[in-house]
């Protein structure tokens, strides 16, 4: 029987006065990628954020191995098992590719199988080896990327949420990118991946669809690729 790693359960969010999200479901097992996909402004990014503490929402609303979790502050999530990869990256400029990396070591959850380390993100994403003394500020947008999703995985997450990792990059480092995902998914590890839309071929991943802002409908795997 296929047990839920993280779900929310009626999960509404707000940002003041305004309700961007309206009694949310979705699930996801260990080990499954997941594209969360919509329009700008369905509550893609709310989604993530009210996942990860960034948001306040009632304990019930989400749930990781069936304990509520919501409203949790974001380093007790990442504590247990849950990292982000943010729109924008947000890397720290002036520092290094291996120090943006290493700084996501001091505060990572205890490793639920093999444990992520640099040298495994340089296997990951080679090109980062030959740059770990550059400054990040130096790197093209597709290299900053692949520094933020590493640096995410330094925090050995069970659940790796990814918003909007292919936002302004050439189509050719955007597959690039996504075909790392399978690599990250073999060790049990779930990935949701936030899309603005479909494209760019059979990426592998399921799609789940969060539709207009006051839908109700549940937003669970449905199986299937982009065509």
């Amino acid at each position: 029987m296929r047990t839920a790693l993280l779900s929310t359960h009626g999960l509404v969010a707000r940002y003041g006065d305004f309700q961007a999200l309206y009694g949310v479901d979705f699930e996801i097992g260990a080990g499954e990628v997941v594209a969360l996909i919509g329009a700008n402004g369905a509550g893609k990014s709310t989604l993530l954020k009210s996942i990860m503490g960034l948001l306040r929402v009632a304990p019930d609303m989400v749930q990781l191995d069936g304990r509520p979790v919501g409203g949790s502050q974001p380093y007790r999530m990442v504590a247990a098992g849950v990292a982000i990869v943010p729109e924008g990256r947000r890397l720290f400029s002036g520092m290094s590719v291996a120090d943006n990396l290493r700084v996501a070591m001091d505060h990572a959850a205890t490793p639920h199988g093999e444990a992520w380390t640099v040298d495994r993100v340089y296997a990951l994403f080679p090109i980062l080896k030959e740059k770990q003394a550059v400054p990040v500020q130096s790197l093209s947008g597709g290299q900053q990327q692949m520094v933020a999703i590493g640096r995410a995985l330094l925090n050995q997450p069970r659940l790796l949420l990814c918003d909007e990792i292919s936002l302004g990059l050439a189509p050719k480092v955007v597959r690039e990118i996504y075909q790392s995902i399978p690599s990250i998914a073999e060790n049990g590890t779930a990935v949701v991946v936030v899309r603005t839309g479909r494209g760019l071929g059979p990426l592998g991943l399921q799609p789940a669809l969060l539709h207009a802002r006051r839908s109700r409908h549940p937003y669970r795997p449905v199986g299937g690729y982009f065509p």
